[in-house]
């Protein structure tokens, strides 16, 4: 049992702002909100040309060597902890659980489904989670000897299992509402005022940071803004603690005459430092800290948020609200493929661009090529799966999670050139897997229900060699999933059925099952009660979603 953190007050005090004088010529407009996500969606807005006065050196009194961790941003290499259930159960509440005995938090299908994919995404480093946990450590809303010191530099890494699941906790937070809504898009300028604000009001901010070059957005990076200093000349030093450099200060200059920002510094620790700079085409994403430290908004709930979460930090005024559940389908690509050079995009079912479709990439150690995409909820669509510029044969992944449900398509290889389409429709509740290669994808499913939740895996599946298509179909009214074949030859396929209730969790799992072209596997999971009660299967050969060839019977 993990054990809770206790949380004394504020120990600093930054009464060091009340010697900073920062003039702001009139006219700012406020910053934009948005989506977690690239700032390529959006647009900084400020004075241009309008430079800042200032007199003396704004300090909060975060000092790098004493309140930075000693080591540096990490990846998923090695034995590392991110969400776990008690993560997901603090983030979410209750709701979270198929089943929960004030102890131990077993997660709904849909919920380990969501925690999977984002504990992927953390492939490619810790950054956000790191720079917002360093800053809540400094600000007193967390112990450090919660973690086993006296003050962060000293916590150690190896085996802090607490430590690191509470970085991955903060981490999935640039995505999740409360943190995702208070974000802003700010000018260097704007950036200052916002700082300079809420450093006088003893709060904190992350910075967002991109490489972007030719018009593409390359890398991506997090770090903690804690001191303004003047260098003269319009030109202003933002004092930045940078989790990739343990121990060493780093500095982002902005010249206030031309709004302009540059900084050097890498976004895998191990490469050499690369040049970032940005101004209105490349501005500054501004995540405030305290939003993360508290319950998040579950959009893959059928409830959106209760008020039984905690949050992570005892941060006052953060208290749970119930929010409804989410509205959008959220797409995801696993991180190995597309660090092999496998690309995703999503249109409507003819090919078109949707409208309401939102895009964003992870803040990580690197920015891939594979977007997080979200749709409108009830928009059919088609992903489609590219691997024309991949490097090497990729095991891929897609994932699709809406409130109270999830589909799947994992493990199917993709070499380079190979391209497969995937379609979803939320009115019937399918999902289709094409391809013109004979592949061997398992299809996952997840429903959370309010008496019993479910999980569907189908494998085994041994489509011809020129290829074919699978949809699968789950009609919650009718408590059937239909598995259906559309090749020229014979097929097989074998699945596992999980059904989780307040007391009981339990799995059903078949033999291979032959299915002819165009032969459907219809399966009556609400007749299933667990152990010792019967599921009809069968065989659907007209199509018309009624089991016609018993097929089995059994406990």
């Amino acid at each position: 049992m993990r054990r809770m953190l206790s949380r004394p007050g504020r120990p600093r005090s930054l009464a060091a702002v009340a010697a900073f004088v920062l003039v702001v010529p009139l006219g700012l407009t406020a910053c934009t909100s948005g989506d977690a996500g690239s700032p390529a969606e959006t647009s900084a807005t400020g004075p241009a040309g309008a430079p800042l006065q200032l007199e003396g050196i704004l300090d909060t009194g975060f000092n790098v060597e004493v309140d930075g961790f000693g080591f540096p941003n990490y990846g998923n290499e090695g034995e590392v902890e991110n969400l776990n259930p008690y993560s997901m159960r603090l983030l979410f509440g209750d709701q979270v659980c198929a089943q929960f005995d004030g102890e131990d938090c077993l997660l709904t299908p849909t919920a380990e489904q969501w925690m999977a994919v984002q504990n992927d995404s953390m492939a490619g480093g810790h950054c956000f989670g790191m720079a917002g946990l360093a800053w809540a450590l400094f600000a007193g809303y967390i112990d450090p000897q919660a973690y086993g010191a006296e003050v962060p530099a000293q916590v150690p890494f190896e085996a802090n299992w607490d430590l690191q699941a509470d970085i991955a906790t903060v981490f999935v937070t640039q995505a999740t509402d409360p943190t995702s809504a208070e974000r802003r898009t700010a000018s260097p300028n704007q950036a200052l005022e916002v700082l300079s604000q809420a450093w006088a009001e003893e709060q904190g901010y992350v910075f967002g940071i991109y490489r972007f070059v030719d018009g593409e957005y390359l890398d991506g990076h997090a770090v903690t803004p804690y001191a303004i200093e003047d260098l003269g000349d319009g030109q202003v030093g933002i004092m930045l603690y940078d989790n990739n450099f343990p121990f060493e200060a780093q500095m982002m200059v902005v010249d206030t005459t031309t709004d302009t920002w540059t900084y050097s510094t890498s976004a895998d620790p191990r490469n050499d430092p690369e040049l970032y700079e940005g101004g209105a085409d490349n501005p500054l994403e501004l995540f405030p800290v305290d939003p993360m430290l508290g319950p998040q908004d579950c959009s893959f709930c059928t409830t959106g948020t209760v008020n039984d979460a905690a949050g992570l930090g005892a941060v006052p005024g953060l208290a749970g609200t119930s929010t409804a559940a989410g509205e959008v389908n959220v797409v995801y690509l696993n991180q190995e493929a597309a660090g092999l050079g496998v690309t995703i995009s999503v249109s409507d079912l003819d090919g078109n661009a949707i409208e309401g479709l939102r895009e964003w990439v992870p803040m990580s150690r690197v920015i891939t090529s594979a977007p997080v995409i979200a749709v409108p909820k009830d928009e059919p669509f088609v992903v489609t799966v590219d691997a024309a510029d991949a490097v090497a044969e990729a095991t891929t992944g897609i994932t699709i999670i809406g409130p109270g449900y999830s589909y799947g398509i994992e493990d199917f290889l993709m070499s380079p050139g190979d391209v497969d389409s995937i379609i979803f429709d939320p009115d019937s509740s399918s999902v289709t897997y094409m391809t013109s290669v004979g592949s061997a994808p398992d299809i996952v499913l997840s429903l959370d229900g309010s008496q019993a939740s479910y999980g569907f895996l189908f494998g085994g599946l041994d489509l011809p060699g020129e290829g074919g298509a699978i949809t699968v179909f789950l009609d919650p009214e009718s408590q059937t999933v239909t598995a259906l074949t559309t090749t020229d030859g014979d097929a097989s396929i074998d699945f596992v059925i999980r059904r989780i209730d307040d007391v009981s969790d339990e799995e059903y799992t078949s033999d291979p099952i032959p299915l002819s072209a165009n032969e459907s596997l219809v399966i009556e999971y609400g007749a299933w009660q667990g152990d010792g009660t019967i599921m009809p299967i069968g065989i659907d050969i007209n199509d018309d979603g009624f089991i016609d060839e018993d097929l089995i019977e059994t406990d």
